[in-house]
């Protein structure tokens, strides 16, 4: 069907679906609930996002085999939700060795140009520039099947080395205008998407696999003066490191004719760290509306570890008896995330003025400029904390 190569776009399909806040990325409602109460499963493992609950771990498109999207009803197994469960599986080896390769290029030339917002009703300075934002991608997806064993061993595998690149203007708040431009982008080793299957029947009856993908891609930015129209000198940069590794064993026994047993252990680790090069620099805003505005020696903002771990056992029993089926399964669940914020320099500076007879909230109360005329002054915020926190999810059905 002709939909985004994306889990939103499947799910979107289902009636009671609908797409998200854009604030909240790409996601989906079911049925009325929040974005964040959705789960999602790989191969019997679950990859929402463990912090959060905003959105999934995903696979290229070409590696999904099929797509089961629940909106409200569904057994208790698929617990840990209250709006809607996209479930998913990969693609396995068969007896027969397939090849396939796929190539996509988004250029920015196909994209629609970004707009100017200026100040004093559209007859000042430049306040909001996307005229300079671009968006080029471009990925090629390779991938093999087939036995290493025949009627015994089958091994899928794909490898999607990316190349991105993005540009964007940056800074200010909603008093001052944009003062930053920057340019991100990822290529070769350092964005190279890499997962496969491996599938052991042991017997007719018992089969184990092995499940892994890793997704993790190291994004470099660079970061130049802006001022009214005009890119600058470069000031600053940073490396955004993105995104994980994921494995899974499953084990599928059938005992009886009427009685399958499945178990699964696996593990999802996903990173979020931006490392910057200047830790000196603060960040400076100024939102005075001067002609001359006071810019900082660096990009400024924040940096620390920033991470998540999830680890995952699962037990299913299913027994038929007669016209009836019993099913019985426990899941346990370790989570683990760790948040660390430290200011660059050490504080984060706001240059403003405040009006004659206007009043400002201080640590200590509520300041009045009494002094008859406009007075600058500098706000100072000092955000230093974080922190880490495990918790042991069990659920049993």
């Amino acid at each position: 069907m002709p939909i985004s190569r994306d889990l939103t776009s499947v799910a979107l399909l289902a009636p009671g679906a609908v797409k998200g806040d854009s604030a909240f990325g790409n996601t989906a409602s079911f049925g009325g609930s929040s974005v964040a109460e959705n789960a999602c499963y790989i191969n019997g493992l679950e990859v929402t996002n463990t912090r959060q609950g905003l959105g999934c771990g995903e696979v290229p498109f070409e590696f999904y085999d099929q797509f089961q999207v629940k909106t409200g009803g569904y057994s208790a197994k698929f617990g840990r939700a209250t709006g809607g469960t996209i479930n998913t599986t990969t693609k396995s080896g068969t007896n027969d060795w397939e090849f396939s390769a796929v190539v996509q290029y988004q250029p920015d030339s196909l994209q629609e140009e970004g707009s100017i917002s200026r100040g004093n009703n559209g007859a000042g300075q430049i306040f909001r520039d996307e005229s300079l934002d671009t968006d080029n991608k471009a990925d090629v997806t390779l991938a093999v099947g087939g036995p290493l064993i025949e009627d015994t061993l089958f091994f899928y595998g794909l490898v999607n080395p990316r190349d991105t690149e993005s540009t964007y203007t940056w800074g200010g708040d909603e008093f001052s205008p944009n003062d930053q431009y920057r340019n991100e982008s990822a290529s070769g080793g350092d964005n190279l998407f890499w997962g496969g299957k491996l599938d052991w029947d042991i017997t007719d009856n018992h089969r184990l696999s092995y499940f892994a993908y890793s997704n993790r891609r190291d994004i470099e930015r660079s970061v130049y003066e802006y001022d009214n129209g005009e890119v600058g000198d470069r000031i600053d940069g940073a490396l955004l490191k993105r995104g994980g590794k994921a494995q899974s064993l499953s084990y599928t026994g059938i005992l009886t004719d009427d009685l399958v047993v499945t178990a699964m252990a696996g593990s999802i680790k996903t990173e979020y760290e931006t490392q910057s090069e200047n830790l000196v620099c603060p960040s400076v805003t100024d939102s005075r509306g001067t002609s001359n505005p006071i810019t900082g020696c660096g990009a400024g903002g924040s940096f620390g570890a920033n991470n998540d771990e999830n680890t995952q056992y699962r037990l299913d029993v299913e027994y038929v008896l007669g016209d009836h089926e019993i099913s019985f399964g426990v899941d346990y669940q370790e989570r683990k995330s760790e948040r660390i914020s430290q200011p660059i320099g050490g504080h984060s500076y706001d240059y403003r003025t405040l009006a004659a007879n206007g009043s400002w909230q201080a640590d200590n109360g509520a300041l009045t400029n009494n002094t008859g005329a406009a007075l600058e002054y500098v706000e100072d915020r000092i955000f230093d904390g974080g922190g880490s926190f495990e918790s042991e999810l069990t659920a049993i059905t």
